[in-house]
């Protein structure tokens, strides 16, 4: 059985098939299409000028 990561929240039932059971994950096409205009995003910021904490810039205890 394959969990199909949609617009339904993952249940810990499926979290635990997932993690213990080595069930097979699908992202629906509707999650997808998300994600990657998600993606457009971050890597537009990414490449700015403009600082975004934990993106271009460190994290916390990383600044070194």
């Amino acid at each position: 059985m394959t969990i199909v990561l949609d617009d339904a929240p993952l249940s810990i039932a499926d979290l635990v098939r997932v993690a213990r059971d080595a069930r097979p994950v699908q992202v629906a096409p509707s999650v997808r299409e998300r994600l990657v205009a998600a993606r457009v995003v971050v890597d537009a910021l990414a490449t700015s000028s403009q600082p975004i904490y934990g993106l271009n810039s460190a994290l916390g205890a990383n600044t070194g």
